[in-house]
């Protein structure tokens, strides 16, 4: 009988264990760990191969400086794609509840987050409500600067600026430069 009981514990243990780990992307979650141990600032091409290796979708030339905050359910790595010639500095964040899609040539500050997903307003006795995702694209030859969120559906234009520490919550217009919280146009026609 006793015996019996503790199969039982030890059964339902079993079953919440793999029921925190289902959502989990485990490949992305050792690869992001093994990246993790090289030094900030040194190494990118090793710890960019290391997640490329990995299944993430990065393209030729793309350097990693620190191995970015990557969460999300389900299948993240197919979520994350990142175009050539990208450089991404320390401290970022991609919240991969969506797709997050990275143009050629784009450079990402330190302390940059992205995020794919938030809430339906709620009740008075719930306000955040039922969970919504939206990806993010930024475009082409866009630079965004340190510390800079971008929040779900946003699109950045090719070669657009976001200055330093700006909250970006709707699109921003290819060539034109943004700043502030929330961003909104600094200059309207960039040179080049």
């Amino acid at each position: 009988m006793e015996l019996n009981k503790a199969s039982q514990v030890t059964e339902r243990a079993a079953r919440a264990i793999r029921a925190e780990f289902a959502p989990l992307d485990v490949v992305a979650v050792v690869s992001s760990a093994v990246a993790r141990v090289l030094p900030q600032m040194a190494f990118s091409r090793a710890r960019t191969h290391i997640l490329r290796l990995a299944g993430w979708n990065i393209g030729k030339r793309s350097l990693f400086y620190g191995v970015p905050q990557l969460s999300g359910l389900g299948p993240t790595r197919s979520r994350l794609r990142i175009g050539e010639d990208v450089f991404i500095n320390v401290d970022c964040a991609f919240e991969l509840n969506d797709v997050i899609e990275i143009g050629d040539r784009v450079a990402i500050g330190p302390g940059v987050r992205f995020l794919t997903s938030t809430h339906k307003l709620g009740s008075s006795d719930l306000r955040a409500g039922p969970l919504i995702c939206a990806g993010v694209r930024v475009e082409n030859g866009a630079w965004i600067g340190a510390d800079v969120t971008v929040l779900p559906g946003v699109t950045i234009g090719a070669g657009a600026i976001v200055s330093a520490g700006s909250v970006v919550n709707r699109d921003v217009t290819a060539n034109t430069l943004v700043a502030g919280v929330p961003a909104t146009v600094a200059v309207k026609r960039l040179p080049g």
